[in-house]
């Protein structure tokens, strides 16, 4: 007969043999536990050594570089001067790309003793979104459409021939510096002023409209002007020293075209066809430049590619895929030095490119 003592001690036996478990499970598990944690503890240190190692050696490339840049852009002056001595030049570019290499490439533009007319950004309002914006740029550049595409193309053509007359106005003056006047066919559907030809395959199909000069002024300066009133462009035309700001750009004005990722427009909706009217010359007196952030992919060349895969306009255009560089600026102002030889390549360090800089001259 079970007791009320047995019953109690099976009780008490019972519970104890459950703490006795508890106690010894939880101390096997809890050290387990710990073990684990202090491996993954010890691996997560050493990875993280290993990532500030890492972060030090790319602090000290990135110092080195810099310290690399701004002894090239120091000396680099040396190399530069007197390479574009007297001659005007005007940087237009697109308003999104990379800023900096465009200031940086102004300020080898000065050491190259360049005319500087400043830096003016095509902006977004070019997209033409708003139907009283396409009416204000039609009006601008005399055209009846109200096609945003085709008041974009009026555009290009007008500005892009007004450029060509003004950089070719110093040849018919007997200066012998800039640009000459086309020599050859252009690259692309042929225009005569005031007509509008449907696009050849391939092409964007840009006119090639004249512009009247207006009251003795440069007719680009006077396109120009209206464009920055409008905001279509921003920026500031900037007179070289002795220099009538009437008469900006002035004669044997050598252009610098800007454009990379982030543009605000696709280089199909305005760079495409005012490329392809300066490229009536041969060669155009422009260079093309890509401006973009430094990547770890290597050179971005969205905007210069699409001109080098034109055989027509890789002839006559000179293009730059790496303006972020102090070489890309270099190979800018030695590519615009050597336009009245007629020399045009593509330079940089993208795949597509022949050369890092324009080879010397004999």
């Amino acid at each position: 007969m079970v007791n009320l003592r047995y019953h109690i001690v099976s009780i008490v036996a019972v519970f104890l043999a459950l703490g006795i478990g508890v106690t010894v499970g939880s101390t096997i598990v809890d050290r387990a536990i710990v073990g684990a944690l202090e491996d993954r503890l010890d691996s997560l240190e050493g990875r993280l050594e290993d990532t500030q190692a890492e972060n030090d050696r790319l602090r000290g490339e990135v110092d080195r570089l810099e310290a690399e840049r701004d002894a090239l852009a120091d000396e680099g002056s040396l190399l530069l001067a007197g390479r574009l001595a007297d001659v005007p030049l005007l940087v237009l570019s697109m308003q999104g790309v990379a800023q900096e290499p465009v200031d940086e490439l102004a300020v080898s533009l000065g050491s190259a003793g360049a005319r500087y007319q400043g830096a003016l950004r095509f902006t977004e309002r070019l997209a033409l979104a708003d139907p009283d914006d396409v009416a204000e740029l039609a009006a601008i550049v005399g055209t009846p459409s109200t096609d945003p595409r085709r008041v974009r193309d009026v555009l290009a053509a007008r500005l892009g021939t007004a450029l060509l007359a003004t950089a070719s106005a110093d040849v018919d003056a007997g200066a012998g510096a800039g640009a000459g006047v086309p020599s050859e066919p252009a690259p692309g559907p042929e225009a005569t002023a005031g007509t509008s030809p449907e696009p050849a395959p391939g092409t964007t199909g840009a006119p090639t409209t004249s512009v009247p000069p207006a009251d003795g002024t440069s007719s680009a300066g006077t396109l120009l002007r209206e464009l920055l009133d409008a905001g279509f462009l921003d920026g500031e035309l900037v007179a070289p020293e002795g220099a009538d700001p009437a008469s900006v750009p002035l004669p044997g004005t050598r252009v610098v075209l800007v454009s990379g990722a982030g543009a605000v427009l696709p280089d199909g909706d305005l760079m495409d066809p005012l490329v392809r009217v300066l490229a009536t010359a041969d060669p155009a007196p422009a260079v093309a430049a890509e401006s973009s952030e430094p990547s770890e992919d290597g050179p971005v060349d969205v905007f210069v590619s699409w001109i080098r895969s034109d055989e027509a306009l890789a002839r006559r255009v000179s293009t730059v895929d790496d303006l972020q560089r102090f070489a890309g600026q270099a190979a800018v102002v030695i590519a615009l030095e050597q336009l009245p030889d007629g020399v045009v390549g593509q330079y940089g360090t993208a795949g597509d490119a022949q050369r890092l800089l324009p080879a010397p001259l004999p």
